[in-house]
């Protein structure tokens, strides 16, 4: 199962943009949640900044301290935008008005606007930061052992 897959057929509630734009074009797919339960909310949470940071470092890191700070701003990245839920009419004052003439930016607002602030969330984008740099620094020490 892909991402995408996730969304299309796992999501229900809070369309997230892809779903809208899919459903634009005439394909509605049935959303089945029974086996997914409350996975289906927290898991994106979990899995951005954790698969977000697991490429970073992939591309851009060669030190501790810069997988630390690879995971570090995903973390941030993700926090910013659920906090960006619970105090949405704070946040969307600062959102340009261009933004919605771009595509993807576009649903910026709606993002804020029909999101909805979670601890799950919370707790989600801190597991999944937290995991990405473990497993990478599992990934890193084996190098090391294996170099020797």
């Amino acid at each position: 199962m892909t991402g995408l897959d996730f969304y299309l057929f796992c999501r229900k509630g809070g369309i997230p943009y892809f779903q809208r734009q899919l459903s634009d074009l005439g394909f509605n797919p049935p959303i089945q949640t029974s086996w997914t339960g409350q996975l289906a909310g927290a898991f994106p949470a979990f899995i951005h900044p954790f698969a977000f940071s697991l490429i970073g470092m992939g591309l851009l890191s060669n030190t501790r301290k810069s997988r630390v700070l690879i995971c570090l701003i995903f973390f941030l990245m993700n926090l910013f935008f659920e906090i960006g839920q619970k105090y949405k009419i704070v946040f969307i004052k600062f959102i340009p008005q261009w933004f919605s003439s771009i595509p993807i930016l576009e649903n910026t607002r709606g993002f804020f606007l029909k999101g909805t602030f979670a601890v799950d969330d919370l707790i989600g984008i801190t597991l999944g930061s937290l995991s990405a740099f473990v497993c990478a620094e599992i990934i890193s020490i084996r190098k090391k052992e294996g170099l020797q």
